[in-house]
């Protein structure tokens, strides 16, 4: 079995986490909370969920495959 570092990500446009109400969080936020929540209770463990909360579009980072060899740099549009 392989062994990840984090169970989930979540990948959106930061754009779509603005609130629509002030003083409130995003949708986007939320959900990341609340999915955190429930499958915490399903997995019997704390759900480990990442997301980017700081890169920009234009962002190069780097990540690592399911099998564990470097990957090359992407840049995101």
């Amino acid at each position: 079995m392989m062994n990840f570092e984090q169970n989930l990500f979540i990948s959106y446009a930061h754009i779509d986490d603005q609130p629509l109400t002030p003083g409130e969080k995003g949708w986007i936020t939320r959900f990341h909370a609340t999915l955190k929540a429930i499958l915490s209770m399903r997995m019997g463990r704390e759900a480990k969920i990442w997301r980017d909360e700081k890169l920009q579009g234009n962002d190069v980072f780097r990540t690592r495959s399911s099998l564990g060899s470097s990957s090359p740099p992407f840049s995101f549009p």
